[in-house]
């Protein structure tokens, strides 16, 4: 799905394709509210890494991202810790 949507939107100027699959919080059960959402602090580091233009897919980075989604589904690891703050 997500290399579709990167290459549907080499076409599109005004569009950025953001992932957050890779990042560590996504293993945290802790960080979500129910099972669709995200608590507020997360949303907080997902705005933040938009506003910088973190974890943008594109074509020249979607066959890595897909690498290391498939290695981290193979090894996942589910827990349940809070996150401290100053590790946002």
């Amino acid at each position: 799905m997500r290399r579709y949507l990167v290459e549907k939107s080499l076409k599109l100027k005004n569009i950025d394709i953001f992932a957050f699959d890779n990042e560590d919080f996504t293993n945290n059960l802790y960080n979500y509210q129910d099972p669709k959402h995200y608590r507020g602090h997360i949303n907080h580091l997902i705005l933040k890494k938009i506003n910088s233009n973190s974890n943008i897919l594109n074509i020249t980075n979607i066959k890595n991202y897909e690498k290391k989604l498939v290695n981290k589904i193979s090894i996942c690891n589910i827990y349940s810790s809070k996150i401290k703050k100053d590790e946002l």
